[in-house]
């Protein structure tokens, strides 16, 4: 019998896990999507909420193709990213802890100060304020905001009893979203500057743990409605604690952060049909 062998790293940003790939030489050349929906799978295979592909980059230390659990490839993904970065600098690709990665929304830089990685995102655009989704009869009024990939954004008092997978699921696909689809997150404001999300990701149509481009889209929404004031905002996850700093110059957005520790879990060999 022929196996796929494939060497990889499980690597976790804030809980937010990905099987990283290094095919800098182009070892390997498989069926990206199709592998993705087989070695992501969670009890049946390695598991994770992404399968990320680094590639040779004429423009950046690296390409990164992130495929998500259904095979989908995603334009983007923040907590991807940093992993990416860390993962770069462990195996030495970079002289530095600053690291580029050329992905589908543009180029994201990077920093790695031990486990710790800041990324600077691409700039938000598409910012609409008032949206409302009816579900079930139930109006959920919003926002949407493209942070690399799309985000609809609901702020509400209590986010711990929604039914997240079902209501979700349904809000990812509304015809607003067409024909890309949005991920889908909810918001509850702690502090001035600080919130606590939960979020449904389109491609793993699952709740995560994290979201990288989630945080700094709810944080962008809060940010720009008013509802928080620091530029510097702690994100709550299931996961752990990201932060996301907004670099705003005379009511200007001009740079947007994201930082939060990435462990590296352990390097393994798949060996597949």
């Amino acid at each position: 019998m022929n196996y796929l062998k494939l060497d990889f790293l499980k690597v976790s940003g804030t809980g937010n896990d990905f099987i990283v790939v290094m095919n800098l030489k182009n070892e390997y050349s498989h069926n990206w999507s199709n592998l993705a929906r087989i070695i992501c799978g969670r009890h049946l295979s390695v598991g994770a909420d992404g399968l990320v592909v680094l590639e040779k980059s004429p423009k950046a230390d690296a390409r990164m193709r992130i495929f998500n659990p259904d095979g989908s490839e995603a334009e983007m993904c923040g907590n991807a990213a940093r992993c990416s970065a860390r993962v770069l600098v462990k195996e030495e690709i970079t002289s530095s802890g600053d690291v580029t990665l050329e992905t589908l929304a543009g180029i994201i830089t990077a920093k790695v100060k031990g486990n710790n990685v800041k990324i600077k995102m691409t700039k938000p655009e598409n910012f609409r304020d008032g949206i409302s989704v009816n579900i079930g009869g139930i109006d959920y009024k919003g926002s949407f905001i493209n942070t690399g990939v799309p985000h609809a954004v609901f702020f509400m008092d209590d986010i711990d009893k929604i039914e997240l997978v079902s209501i979700g699921s349904r809000i990812r696909s509304h015809r607003q979203f067409q024909p890309a689809g949005a991920n889908v997150n909810f918001v509850k404001v702690l502090r001035n500057d600080s919130i606590s999300i939960r979020t449904y990701e389109r491609g793993v149509e699952d709740e995560t743990y994290a979201c990288g481009t989630g945080a700094v889209a709810s944080s962008m929404v809060g940010y720009l409605k008013g509802l928080l004031k620091g530029r510097k905002i702690k994100v709550l996850t299931k996961g752990g604690e990201l932060t996301v700093e907004i670099e705003d110059v005379n009511g200007e957005i001009k740079n947007v952060y994201l930082e939060s520790p990435v462990e590296i879990i352990y390097s393994a060999k798949y060996l597949g049909e």
